[in-house]
């Protein structure tokens, strides 16, 4: 039946279990809430008679056994080279969402992509599974919902992940063992996993707008949701698609990730890594900083902790530079995925940036001593500052780790 009252019992039994011991339960406890929640949800469904086909799996695995290889078949069906290449694609993509995920979990001051740690976790995962493929076995990958657990929990301890891997690898000769969770009754999984998602759409959403968002970053997102949506919602558009879409169109993740790959290449289109303006002389000149490097922020897809910071250091240069120029002052700033680089170019004297702050002494009885205090200021302000020339005009150069 579409309503399923038991089921509905069960699951909803065990996301409350839990949700509860998550947020109730204190200390090491707390790590052990969704082994409880499983332990709720089986005893739910024995209690109601809804436990599917676990007898008969049990009944039918050994005891003990010794993992045994397949030997390849190598058959390539051209049809299926399209899907294969889209989800291998779709598969380091979310490979790479869940090193990101963990990565912020681990950093408290997390800002950006780690991009030598992800080369190395899609390189790794890759030669595993072309290992994998030689000795037949299945594919491997990360798990998502281990990131919602982890979440919740709290846990990305590397000694829980080594002691977790020994386990598996040892449970491997115990298939009778593996049966029990092989054969979780659905409710029961249902549950499990509607809590492991709650964390990760969060995590997810946290990511995604870790970042100041446009109009074009916006479709880019919602199109990819809506994307995968639609592919549910409508599952006879798979049915009626050709066998080599079919594999695709069957996937929401798979839509959605192509389709985010696709349209975040096609909204950069047009998208200028320069921009530059003249700073005004008026009162409103720092309400027109502001308001500029909000606008290149959204363009760009900035940290808005670094278009903060960029902001208010570009309006302590400006006001110490102000009696070092004579006339406008131009402002430049290059984005590289890495790297705010900001600019400001004048005619007049030189900024000076020293290593220690002056006195107060120096303050008061040096003609260039406020200059020198605004250098130093801004060499904290900035992750780096510097002074050059540019001809017969003047510059200063910080840079923003976005």
């Amino acid at each position: 039946p579409v309503f399923d009252a038991s089921a509905i019992t069960v699951g909803l039994l065990t996301l409350m279990s839990i949700a509860a011991s998550s947020i109730w339960l204190k200390g090491t406890l707390r790590l052990f809430s969704m082994l409880i929640g499983c332990v709720v949800g089986y005893a739910t469904s024995i209690a109601l008679g809804n436990f599917g086909n676990f007898g008969e799996v049990i009944a039918s695995s050994s005891t003990f056994a010794l993992p045994h290889l397949i030997l390849p078949s190598f058959v390539l069906k051209a049809s299926f080279l399209l899907a294969f290449v889209c989800i291998a694609i779709v598969s380091a993509v979310d490979d790479i969402g869940v090193i990101v995920s963990t990565d912020r979990l681990d950093d408290a001051n997390w800002s950006k992509p780690n991009i030598p740690q992800i080369s190395r976790g899609v390189s790794s995962f890759g030669a595993a599974n072309i290992l994998g493929g030689l000795i037949g076995s299945t594919f491997l990958g990360l798990s998502s919902s281990n990131v919602g657990l982890a979440f919740a929990t709290g846990v990305t301890s590397r000694i829980v992940g080594l002691a977790a891997g020994s386990l598996m690898i040892l449970l491997s000769f115990f298939p009778k063992v593996l049966a029990v969770v092989a054969a979780m009754p659905e409710p029961v999984l249902g549950g499990v996993l509607a809590y492991a998602a709650g964390y990760f759409i969060v995590s997810g959403a946290e990511l995604a707008l870790a970042r100041m968002m446009s109009p074009r970053r916006m479709l880019v997102v919602g199109l990819s949701i809506a994307g995968g949506i639609a592919v549910v919602a409508t599952p006879e558009i798979a049915e009626h698609a050709h066998e080599a879409l079919m594999i695709i169109l069957e996937s929401p993740l798979v839509v959605a990730s192509l389709l985010a790959i696709a349209l975040n290449a096609i909204m950069r289109i047009g998208i200028a890594q320069r921009a530059q303006i003249v700073v005004s002389e008026g009162s409103d000149r720092h309400d027109q900083i502001a308001d500029k490097l909000e606008e290149w922020g959204e363009i760009w897809g900035l940290n808005r902790a670094t278009v903060v910071q960029a902001t208010a250091a570009v309006n302590q240069l400006i006001e110490a530079i102000e009696d070092l120029k004579e006339g406008d002052a131009i402002l430049e700033a290059r984005h590289d995925d890495v790297n705010l680089d900001i600019r400001i170019i004048y005619k007049g004297q030189p900024m000076m940036f020293p290593d220690k702050a002056p006195s107060a002494e120096e303050l008061m009885n040096d003609p260039d001593g406020v200059s020198r205090m605004a250098g130093w200021l801004l060499r904290h302000l900035a992750d780096r500052a510097s002074a050059f020339v540019d001809g017969d005009q003047q510059g200063v150069m910080l840079r923003f780790e976005s």
